[in-house]
Order: structure tokens, then C-alpha cells, then sequence
């Protein structure tokens, strides 16, 4: 058939109703309750439909039925604890529905495999939410959880699809590598007691925030051996992370000179050039660090010199580096420049 539209609550007032048959049929919305008033039913057919809702508490009054068939529908939420107790009932099919957590099913168990029903057949579900911390008011926003509680239940992450060592509790919170792409996280729950059953959450993907700056490792830069002559000069510039390295000529602001981890000046160096490197990381760059190319012969330490009373001299210095130079008396003098 190709029946649609809703179960009329009506036929809750066929008191004499043994057999309801409505399967493979197109009938949506939820399950009357007013079907708990059928004292009589013996079996009730509506799988394969697409039914939302719970399944009515009223169905503890169904005294005489045996058989319950509600598999592939959209249904969710509390199963009624006292279908158990209906003595009758030896078949309930709940499969491929939305049932989110063992909690609802260990009810119907008093020990692994142990089912009140003679066939029980519940597996598999539709895959389970997988929330963040935004989804709960006490938990960081990167953290991730599902909503099962199952009293028996066992947890297992994934990244990936490759399970993560020791991260088996309900919730969970990723180390967040910001030099790492994004990637898929869920999570696949087990139960000791209801055994033939696993829920699967859905893959969420998570990426980690964009860095701090002053997080982000500096370049080490390594220049040329001094050249005592105008020359090129190529430099290199290393770090950890694994970004792009952005030269620069100045310590803040100005255009950049290049990319990548080397710098080759366009025109050569007549005397000390400081140059700038930066690791740029998921969009965050760090801050500068600074390599020196120096060009001219190094700072030599002057002799000694033995002036005579009366004899009028000017010492100087100079350094090719970028260093503060200090002068210093040694003995009596009665003046120096």
C-alpha cells in the first residue's frame, strides 16, 4: 500500500481489534496513544514507515498482544518499562530507528544477552549526535560528547576513523594542534549488557583556533660568513611548525622582501644589513626575528699605547657590529677624548 498522512486516533476505540497492519506504508507523525486502549491486540504492524515520536506509555495496557513491530520508522526518546511486564509479549522489533542511548534498552535486561522478551531484535540505530561544549552549559566549547548513559555502556573515540588511545569516557576533548589540519572525530559506544547492539556517533569536524601570535615559534635565521667586500647574501631561516617564512627588512611594518625559507638580496650589501623573518601559522604570523649580514672587517682591539706627559693624542674606535662601545682609565690620566 501506499498509505500517507497520520494513524487516525480513532481506531483506538476498536475495543475488539486483534491484528493492526499498517507496514510499508508512507503514515507519519506520532503513534496515538489512544492505541493503549486496544485490550484485545494481539499483534500491531507499523514498521517501515516513517513515524517520529516516542512509543506511547499507554502500551502497557495492551495486555494480550505478542507481537510489536515499530522497526524503520524515525521513532526516539523512553521505551515504556512495563512492555517487560506484559507477559504476552514475546517479539518487539525496535531496529532502525533513532534511539540515542543504551539507557533506554537495559531495562529489558537482566544480564548480558539476557532480554525479557523471547526475540528482541533492536540493532542497528541511526547514528547518535555528537555534541560540543556549546551544546552544554558546563562544558569548555572544544570539548566533544554524546548523550548516552547507559549503565553498561563503553566508550571508544575516533580520529580519522583510527582509535584514539585512552580517550574511552563520554566526553571528550581533543589536544588541538594548531599546525595540524582539521580533522573527524566520533565516537562508537558498546554495551556489556546489550551486546548485539553498537551506536555510532556522527563525525564532527574540529579544528583548532588559529594561534597567538607570541605562541608561534620564531625563525631562526642563519646568515653568510662575514664578507670583508660588497657581496649578495643569501639567508636561511628554519622553525618549528612547519609555516611560511615571510622576510622583511625593517623590525615592524613595510612591505615584505619574500617568501620561503630563503632570501637572496637583489643587489649586493656594502656595509651591516639587519633582516627580519616571521612564521606565518593558520593565518597568525609571529613575531620578527633578526639575523645580521655583516659586510667589512671585523672590530679589532687596539695595542696598547704609552703616552708621554704633555704629548696631546685622540684615541678612536669603531665596530662593524651594532654594539655600544665604552671607554675605560686605567691609572692616572688627566684627560681623554
Amino acid at each position: 500500500n501506499h498509505l500517507s498522512g497520520t494513524i487516525p486516533p480513532e481506531l483506538g476505540n476498536l475495543s475488539n481489534l486483534k491484528w493492526l497492519v499498517l507496514p510499508w506504508n508512507e503514515l507519519t507523525g506520532v503513534i496515538p496513544s489512544t492505541l493503549g486502549n486496544l485490550s484485545n491486540l494481539k499483534w500491531l504492524y507499523l514498521n517501515d514507515n516513517q513515524l517520529t515520536g516516542v512509543i506511547p506509555p499507554e502500551f502497557d495496557n495492551l495486555s494480550g498482544l505478542e507481537g510489536l513491530y515499530l522497526d524503520h520508522n524515525e521513532l526516539s526518546g523512553a521505551i515504556p518499562s512495563a512492555l517487560g511486564h506484559l507477559s504476552n509479549l514475546e517479539g518487539v522489533y525496535l531496529s532502525h530507528n533513532h534511539y540515542s542511548s543504551f539507557h533506554y534498552f537495559e531495562p529489558f535486561f537482566a544480564g548480558p544477552q539476557s532480554s525479557s522478551f523471547a526475540d528482541f531484535r533492536y540493532a542497528p540505530q541511526h547514528p547518535i549526535p555528537t555534541f560540543t561544549g556549546a551544546d552544554h552549559p558546563d562544558l569548555p566549547e572544544e570539548t566533544l560528547w554524546v548523550a548516552d548513559s547507559g549503565q553498561y555502556s563503553q566508550y571508544q573515540w575516533h580520529k580519522n576513523e583510527v582509535a584514539i588511545s585512552g580517550a574511552t569516557d563520554a566526553v571528550y576533548t581533543p589536544t588541538l594542534d594548531p599546525t595540524d589540519p582539521i580533522h573527524d572525530y566520533h565516537c562508537v559506544v558498546t554495551n556489556t549488557w546489550v551486546t548485539d547492539l553498537t551506536l555510532t556517533s556522527e563525525k564532527r569536524a574540529f579544528d583548532a583556533p588559529p594561534p597567538h601570535p607570541e605562541d608561534i615559534p620564531l625563525p631562526v635565521i642563519t646568515a653568510p660568513s662575514r664578507s670583508c667586500v660588497p657581496a649578495t647574501a643569501t639567508l636561511t631561516a628554519t622553525a618549528e611548525g612547519g609555516g611560511t617564512i615571510t622576510w622583511y627588512a625593517f623590525p615592524s611594518g613595510g612591505a615584505p622582501l619574500g617568501t620561503g625559507p630563503t632570501y637572496t638580496t637583489p643587489e649586493p650589501l656594502t656595509g651591516n644589513t639587519y633582516f627580519y623573518a616571521t612564521q606565518t601559522v593558520l593565518g597568525a604570523e609571529s613575531s620578527r626575528a633578526v639575523g645580521l649580514v655583516a659586510i667589512g672587517p671585523p672590530y679589532e682591539k687596539p695595542q696598547d699605547t704609552t703616552i708621554c706627559r704633555g704629548e696631546p693624542v685622540q684615541l678612536y674606535a669603531y665596530s662593524t657590529e651594532e654594539v655600544t662601545l665604552a671607554w675605560e682609565q686605567i691609572g692616572a690620566m688627566e684627560s681623554f677624548v
